[in-house]
This record gives C-alpha cells, structure tokens and sequence, in this order.
C-alpha cells in the first residue's frame, strides 16, 4: 500500500499531498468495497465476485502501470481496493468450511498464510523495483488478480434461492 504514494510521488512525479491520494484512495474503495461486498456475494455468490475482483483488479492496475498517468493510476489503485474487499473475507470462510479438518483449523491455517503475504509482498516488490523499477514491481498487483480468478473456482457459486411460502 505505501508503494502506492512512492509510485505516485517519485515515477510520475505527484505532489506529496497527491501522492498520498493512492493509498488512501486503495484503502478506501477497499472499504466501500467491503460494504457492499456481502450483498454482491448474496446475489452472485463468491466464485462469481472473485472473479469480478480479480478482472477489476487485473484491468485497472494493468491499465494504470501500462498508461502511467497521475489520475490513471489513483483510478487503477481505487480499482485494485475495490477488486480485493472481497477476496480475503472468501477466503477465510471457505477455508474455515474445508472438510477434513477441525472447525477452525483451516481459517488459522489461511490466517498465518496471509501474514506471511503481507509480510513478503512489499519485500517482493521492493526487490523487483531495485532491478527493475517500481512500475514493474507494482506488476504485482494485476499478477494477484490474474491469479484471484484463476482459483476463485475453489469457492462457493451461487446459493440456491429459497422459496417463501
């Protein structure tokens, strides 16, 4: 998330008040995205807005480091915070549903799994900026949502409606 404000300020040369508007427009459509999130997944079910997220994501971002622009990329951050709201509350609960296992037992396993992405990830990126610039490093963002679509199958379709009567 901070590579956001550094991308903004040092690549394409944002004022740092400006620059600030990536992360905080990324942690915000995230939020936004949160909020209406469980109705999305109500109506279409979770494999169905993984996906989405994962096209929204993949989409923006891409466009945003391939036309690096100050509005294009906050717009690419906003999408990639809109893209993901969902995908970590999916994954906890479908890994807290895997059969075979104690309840618990796999949300504590995705849980430590994270941690160790949110550890890794800025590293990741930082090492891949020092070699080859921070635009390509953030190519890790379209990356995850590439990969979100790729094993958003493993999550649950769309609920059967039930009929009042």
């Amino acid at each position: 998330m901070s590579w956001a404000t550094l991308y903004l300020g040092s690549s394409l040369g944002a004022p740092a008040a400006l620059a600030a508007v990536g992360y905080i427009s990324l942690v915000g459509a995230q939020f936004v995205g949160r909020l209406v999130g469980d109705r999305l997944v109500d109506r279409f079910g979770q494999r169905t807005i993984a996906r989405a997220g994962g096209v929204i994501v993949a989409v923006g971002m891409g466009l945003a480091l391939a036309f690096p622009t100050v509005p294009g990329t906050i717009v690419g951050f906003i999408a990639a915070g809109f893209g993901v709201a969902t995908l970590i509350p999916a994954a906890l609960q479908a890994a807290d549903e895997l059969p075979g296992l104690r309840h618990g037992a796999g949300l504590t396993i995705v849980s430590w799994l994270l941690r160790l992405g949110f550890l890794l990830a800025p590293p990741l990126v930082g090492l891949i900026a020092d070699n080859a610039g921070l635009r390509t490093g953030l190519l890790v963002v379209p990356i995850a949502g590439l990969v979100a679509i790729l094993f958003a199958g493993v999550l649950e379709g769309r609920w059967p409606t039930r009929s009042v009567q």
